[in-house]
């Protein structure tokens, strides 16, 4: 980091009254963070799978609700009519 020739002190310091410290400064909290990104990438398989077999289970039970129940609408019948046309 540069530091002022009259101060001596950075130009960030000397704004925010603290020091500056960069994650790539401390290669013990830099390698910390890859580790855990690594984890966290490799979990996203098992995550992606859990997420498609609870999916499957909410819509099979959703098709169970309603299986059989038709809706007749009559003519005098109210129903919510949306245009997305108008909407946007």
């Amino acid at each position: 980091m540069c530091e002022l020739r009259i101060t001596g002190q950075p130009p960030f310091t000397l704004v925010y009254e603290k020091n500056l410290i960069l994650a790539m400064d401390s290669p013990s909290k830099g390698q910390e963070l890859i580790k855990r990104l690594l984890e966290i990438t490799d979990k996203v398989s098992q995550l992606r799978t859990n997420a498609r077999r609870a999916i499957k289970k909410v819509q099979a039970k959703l098709k169970k609700t309603f299986k059989g129940k038709e809706v007749k609408f009559q003519k005098s019948n109210l129903v919510l009519y949306f245009d997305k046309a108008l909407a946007a």
